[in-house]
């Protein structure tokens, strides 16, 4: 009896640790609105391509450990295009703010291009995202690439 005692409250002390580790992640979904315009990488006429709708900014933090999934898909504005961006990143430190790759892909009448670069997302102390900007310098080209109609 005494065994079995000391098995119970060794599992029990053992799930309250457990249950303290847990209830430090948090998991934080913000969606932002704004939109992109971009290059027609299809069009050799200098064009434009512009999309608005919403970014979902899902932000997980598990201690001294951050991840962060962005999702953007929307139609341009005069709906011949349509935009699918994604990004995804762990990090091993939490941060107010986080450079991260991504990848796009416009569908329309011209073609189909891809865009290519790195997202800076910004959050509060409480993991709420605040910005979601595409770095555009030396550090951080952006490149796009046109495929031939209809092909990914």
């Amino acid at each position: 009896m005494g065994r079995t005692k000391l098995l119970v409250s060794t599992f029990a002390l053992s799930f309250v640790f457990a249950l303290t580790g847990t209830m430090a992640a948090q998991s934080i979904k913000t969606t932002l609105d704004g939109g992109i315009g971009w290059y027609d990488g299809c069009a050799n006429n200098g064009s434009t391509v512009n999309a608005t709708g919403s970014t979902e900014i899902n932000y997980q933090q598990n201690n001294t450990q951050a991840m962060v999934h962005v999702r953007f898909h929307n139609a341009s504005y005069d709906g011949s295009y349509q935009l699918n961006l994604e990004a995804n990143q762990s990090y091993d430190a939490v941060a107010a703010s986080y450079d991260l790759p991504f990848d796009s892909i416009w569908a329309g009448p011209g073609g189909t291009f891809t865009m290519s670069g790195t997202l800076e997302i910004t959050v509060d102390a409480s993991g709420t995202a605040t910005t979601s900007t595409i770095l555009m310098d030396h550090d951080h080209p952006v490149t796009t690439n046109c495929n031939a109609k209809g092909t990914i």
